[in-house]
């Protein structure tokens, strides 16, 4: 895992974390994150980090000049593409940016549960929610029924915080985003009181 967005946003590799940067910079990147894989437009990245269209481009060449030289310190500047006339796409692996893990332990759980399989259905939202064993979950066996609907309602909030954060308005919020998917880390990691 390189990129971390869901808890405290983090870039890191072989144990070395980068130092991220702040103020504008830190918001293309986490737009940029947010939006792994896709194409954004100047526009869309000025409005996300400056508040406004009108910014004039060079401030977001800049910034991306910046993250390019961050994310050469771990080798990944070519992570970071340019769009000629358009605008810039960070490019990231299925197991390089945690919420692309997190979506698809939701898939696959979700497939599990289509074939009655429980226990992958359980292993599977374990792994999305970073829940790695019963006993650090505050699950015990034999409640398995309570622990795939607690485990399915915590992740399927949480995707749907995290993907209802990702647009507001029709335009990105970055830092909400990252917000709401810290909120999810933090559900994720509690203990239900009691099964209902």
């Amino acid at each position: 895992m390189i990129y971390r967005l869901l808890g405290k946003l983090e870039i890191s590799r072989d144990d070395q974390s980068l130092d991220l940067p702040g103020g504008h910079n830190l918001i293309v990147l986490a737009a940029l994150l947010i939006n792994a894989n896709q194409r954004m437009s100047k526009a869309e990245l000025l409005q996300a980090a400056w508040g406004s269209k009108e910014v004039n481009e060079a401030q977001l060449h800049k910034s991306a000049a910046a993250l390019r030289a961050l994310l050469g310190q771990i080798g990944h500047d070519g992570d970071l593409v340019t769009h000629a006339r358009h605008g810039y796409e960070i490019q990231v692996s299925d197991d390089d940016l945690d919420m692309q893990v997190f979506r698809r332990g939701l898939r696959q759980a979700d497939e599990a549960r289509s074939h009655g399989r429980v226990d992958d259905e359980i292993t599977h939202l374990r792994r999305a929610l970073g829940l790695s064993s019963p006993s650090e979950s505050g699950l015990q066996r034999g409640e398995d029924q309570p622990c795939v609907a607690w485990l399915a309602t915590i992740a399927r909030v949480s995707s749907n915080q995290t993907s209802m954060a990702l647009s507001i308005g029709g335009s990105i919020a970055p830092f909400q985003a990252v917000m709401v998917a810290s909120r999810a880390a933090e559900l994720s990691a509690m203990k239900p009181s009691r099964w209902i």
